[in-house]
């Protein structure tokens, strides 16, 4: 299964000092669903814990999803499609 990726770049995180956030601030803050927050959990999001509780510095995760992004390798522009292949 394949998360989609929708971030709000178009606000300005760095500029916001933030408390911690609990996942579902995150979700809210980042626009992005629940599942979503899951996958980065697992991919290494930067988060710590208070008891049992998960909490997040907004600044440390945009940070995250910056570098992620940049390290994210682009598909070629065309694919190979066997059905072109096949008719050659």
């Amino acid at each position: 299964m394949q998360v989609q990726e929708k971030v709000a770049w178009n606000v300005d995180f760095k500029g916001a000092n933030l408390r911690p956030l609990t996942a579902s601030e995150l979700c809210e803050y980042l626009r992005i669903s629940r599942t979503t927050i899951n996958q980065y959990n697992r991919e290494g999001m930067p988060r710590f814990f208070v008891g049992k509780e998960c909490r997040y510095i907004p600044s440390k995760v945009v940070d995250w999803l910056e570098r992620r992004s940049a390290h994210r390798i682009l598909p070629p522009e065309e694919t190979f499609d066997p059905r072109k292949e096949l008719s050659k």
